[in-house]
């Protein structure tokens, strides 16, 4: 089985319409659904019942190296504070969402070890869709 990898050729990041690029080593880009879709329930005369939810909340996490223009695009709008579309190109899906925003500006440090910021976009209308082959 082939590894998967993160290729910049193949996969793409777009924040209000802007490609993204100097992303960091290791792990640049991640997605999660907040929230289950359903719930289960089993009442005391034990009748399982399942409770769908709609919650299309999630989060995209992106990471990238200071001191570049990446940067500087996303703490520009960290601290606008805005509402952005948010779309994740990987190889076999999509996710998206027309309201993302970054409620936390990205932890740092001074080390010889390689830079990374991590900013995190919390999506209100989180998709995620597989793409066909």
């Amino acid at each position: 089985m082939a590894t998967k990898v993160f290729d910049t050729r193949l996969n793409s990041v777009s924040v209000d319409g802007k490609i993204l690029a100097d992303y960091a080593d290791g792990t640049p880009v991640q997605w999660a659904h907040s929230q289950p879709n359903s719930q289960a329930f089993v009442p005391s005369m034990g009748n399982p019942y399942r409770v769908i939810k709609n919650a299309p909340l999630g989060t995209i996490t992106v990471r990238v190296l200071p001191d570049t223009a990446t940067f500087q695009f996303l703490m520009e709008i960290a601290n606008s504070q805005r509402e952005v579309p948010i779309v994740v190109n990987g190889t076999g899906e999509r996710v998206s969402g027309n309201y993302a925003t970054i409620n936390q500006f990205p932890a740092g440090n001074i080390s010889d070890a390689d830079q990374v910021r991590e900013f995190v976009f919390e999506v209100l209308d989180y998709k995620d869709e597989a793409l066909t082959a």
